[in-house]
């Protein structure tokens, strides 16, 4: 295998283990993805990539670390304050959403024009990402508080901090591929 070679695959392999880092919980997503970029400039011979992508995607991870740790926490504890168990309710429903987006797209096949499949595909979307993990925190908070009205603001402010931490990682994971893909081909065309 060419060092080229090795060095995208490996940096895709980190960029992909860092977006399922952005939906399960241990796993820090962000950085592996900014490791895979790294990976990624470093290790080509050639460096076409600018200090200010790699500036700004360190100025996002440090952002999206410090929103998720401090800020989101506090505007989620003005809402309300809530449990552990409407917290992993939310990051269970998010991995049954994510295995259900993946089922939906190895289910559709070339029978599907591309309205239709859109269609569906933001139909998945919406409901693996938006119902699934808000309704498992709120079965998880309410059978943790016995009653499902006590648990409908625990399981909101969880679920909104969940989601508003989601997005901030998949930004920097986003970004991080975006900056290895983008740079890819101008590297390719220097190697030629």
């Amino acid at each position: 295998m060419s060092t080229p070679l090795l060095v995208l695959s490996t940096c895709f392999l980190l960029i992909g283990v860092g977006f399922l880092g952005c939906f399960v919980h241990k796993l820090p997503g962000p950085v592996i993805a900014f490791i895979g970029m790294l990976v990624f400039i470093f290790g080509m011979k050639i460096s076409v990539v600018p200090w200010g992508a790699i500036v700004l995607c360190l100025a996002m991870l440090i952002l999206s670390y410090i929103a998720e740790k401090k800020l989101i926490p506090y505007i989620a504890e003005k809402i309300s304050d809530y449990g552990s168990a409407a917290k992993w309710g939310a990051i269970i429903g998010s991995l049954i959403g994510l295995l259900s987006i993946l089922n939906v797209l190895f289910i559709m096949d070339a029978d599907f024009d591309l309205e239709s499949g859109l269609i569906i595909l933001i139909i998945a979307l919406v409901v693996c990402f938006g119902l699934l993990p808000f309704g498992c925190a709120l079965l998880f908070e309410s059978i943790s508080r016995k009653s499902v009205t006590l648990a409908l603001k625990p399981a909101t402010a969880a679920y909104a901090t969940y989601v508003m931490g989601l997005v901030l990682k998949l930004l920097v994971c986003f970004y991080s591929g975006y900056v290895v893909i983008n740079y890819e081909g101008k590297i390719r065309e220097a190697l030629s």
